[in-house]
């Protein structure tokens, strides 16, 4: 729902250690994307990443990928994430 906090999480294992990248589906690195702070942020912490809106709105739906690569390969993996706008009730004002 609109105004709330979401995470998507990535756990990849290997050896190397996969690097993790996400995207989203325009296929932009969602890092480059992340311009403030307030609606967005990426930890790493060895195998587990997670991709945290802060406040989800209604733009910010599609498709979000997760891609773990290494010298052994890569592999992927997608959720699709739609965000719905707060109903206002006819008690609240």
């Amino acid at each position: 729902m609109a105004g709330s906090a979401l995470d998507l999480a990535c756990i990849a294992n290997g050896f190397p250690l996969p690097v993790i990248t996400w995207l989203v589906q325009s296929h932009e690195r969602l890092e480059e994307r992340v311009t403030s702070p307030t609606h967005f942020n990426i930890t790493h912490n060895y195998s587990h990443s997670t991709f945290r809106i802060r406040h989800a709105r209604p733009q910010l739906t599609g498709v979000y990928t997760c891609i773990a690569s290494n010298a052994a390969g890569s592999d992927t993996e997608s959720t699709n994430v739609v965000v719905h706008s707060k109903l206002m009730s006819n008690n609240s004002k």
